[in-house]
């Protein structure tokens, strides 16, 4: 049998100060080509690998 999964922790106080921090810094940021076409690759043979035969 599974086991169960908890629920996701409300964050509060300074740790909900630091991720919108980190989440408004972040928001603006370009991902590199590299980067971007490397995730695309994955994702392209992922789709390959996981679709259903036939």
């Amino acid at each position: 049998m599974a086991t169960a999964i908890k629920e996701t922790p409300v964050l509060k106080g300074e740790a909900a100060r630091r991720f919108l921090k980190t989440i408004r810094e972040n928001e603006q940021k370009k991902v590199p080509k590299a980067d971007y076409d490397r995730a695309k690759e994955a994702y392209k043979n992922f789709k390959v690998v996981c679709s259903p035969c036939g």
